[in-house]
């Protein structure tokens, strides 16, 4: 595995995958108000990560990590997959739409909004979301992608084909090539046709 073979951000949107990952065990939300005071007292901890707070995009979070990682790896090993887009296409697409599911539950967090507190964790994964987006874009544009090619290349390509025509349609075959003269001797002239409207040829 060399890292030098990595692009920038190739590299980025690998990182923050991993930071993702971490961050997914901080703490996310928590209960606030004094239910969060008494229960603070108490010596209660009610705060809860990622995998405790959602129902399914704590799975859209890992498997865009997984993703960003795995990019970053098959970039650093030379090695590819067969994907009908581009693996940077896919972790831009992956990351934008987590940070915006993030930003959604940090706007609308789960439970009532005077009850459940929004803690660092949630604004890390946000930042963190934010990075992988911003290094499968880099990456997009040090190959010269954009998800408008992406997009054709989903439909299957800028449009239908040309079809072949003549010898070249599928199913004719080219007329064959008409024999060669014997060596030392002359071709045949061409047979003459009278000119239009003259009398005809005199035999």
């Amino acid at each position: 595995m060399d890292f030098g073979r990595l692009r920038t951000g190739e590299l980025i949107a690998g990182i923050a995958g991993v930071l993702l990952l971490i961050v997914m065990f901080f703490s996310w939300y928590g209960i606030g108000g004094s239910i969060g005071e008494f229960a603070s007292a108490a010596g209660v901890d009610t705060s809860v990560n990622a995998w405790k707070a959602f129902d399914w995009i704590d799975l859209i979070l890992f498997v865009t990590a997984i993703v960003a990682i795995g990019a970053a790896v098959l970039a650093a090993t030379g090695r590819s997959v067969a994907l009908p887009v581009a693996a940077s296409v896919v972790v831009t697409v992956l990351g934008i739409l987590v940070a915006l599911l993030v930003l959604y539950r940090i706007i609308n967090q789960p439970g009532p909004n005077e009850v459940v507190d929004v803690k660092f964790g949630a604004y890390l994964g946000f930042l963190v979301c934010l990075g992988i987006a911003a290094g499968g874009f880099m990456a997009m544009a040090d190959e010269g992608t954009s998800l408008g090619d992406a997009a054709r290349q989903v439909q299957g390509g800028d449009g239908p084909a040309t079809p072949p025509s003549g010898a070249d349609a599928p199913g004719r075959t080219a007329p064959p090539p008409p024999p060669a003269p014997p060596a030392g001797s002359d071709p045949a002239p061409p047979p003459s046709s009278p000119p239009p409207g003259g009398p005809p040829p005199q035999g």
